[in-house]
């Protein structure tokens, strides 16, 4: 059985979030062009999200422990899930090692990393060939996700900065960004965040 670092190492790995700036780009054959292609949560299963925006692969899913307990993550037997919960031996294509990236990032300052976070790092300490990383807002937006991932809901920014310190999580991510690439849309909505957050 292949380990989840020899299924990524040396390949052009691409993260992509659910966010609802991704919408009306036509991304969709260029993410599926990747040799990898991660996801999260509910964005990994959702038939609702636009797929000339957002593509179709998903090669790798990010879970926590919510979607982990909404729906059956054993039947998805052709692409790998990462966790920080244990979900059974069934599951071949499994590593729970999320948690041991978690403490990574709590001895660097981030006490409570979000899931993009995690994922980011857990895939580029994985020795790929590129981490890139597209889809993701860090909830500046008011309206967080795409349509289909959350109905286009309203998102609470305050409750989600008060258990993940928003500013904490870009900021680790600016501290590495020599070691990821984003394409020119997100790197602006990224780099505005950043100015802001240290005037």
């Amino acid at each position: 059985m292949v380990k989840f670092s020899q299924y990524i190492q040396d390949k052009n790995v691409l993260l992509v979030g659910p966010s609802d700036t991704m919408t009306g780009r036509g991304l969709g054959s260029l993410i599926d062009s990747y040799d990898v292609v991660c996801r999260m949560n509910k964005h990994a299963v959702s038939t609702k999200i636009n797929n000339d925006d957002f593509g179709t692969r998903c090669d790798v899913i990010y879970l926590n422990g919510y979607c982990c307990d909404n729906y059956n993550i054993r039947e998805i037997e052709k692409t790998w899930i990462v966790t920080k919960y244990s979900i059974g031996s069934k599951k071949k294509r499994f590593t729970d090692n999320l948690r041991g990236v978690r403490q990574y990032l709590v001895n660097r300052g981030v006490n409570e990393p979000l899931m993009g976070t995690l994922a980011t790092v857990h895939i580029m300490l994985n020795h790929t060939k590129t981490t890139t990383i597209m889809g993701f807002d860090w909830y500046s937006m008011p309206i967080a996700h795409a349509t289909g991932y959350n109905d286009g809901n309203i998102f609470d920014y305050e409750k989600v900065d008060l258990q993940h310190d928003i500013k904490q999580n870009i900021l680790y991510i600016d501290s590495i960004r020599n070691r990821i690439i984003m394409p020119d849309f997100q790197l602006e909505i990224f780099d505005k965040l950043v100015e802001e957050l240290k005037q």
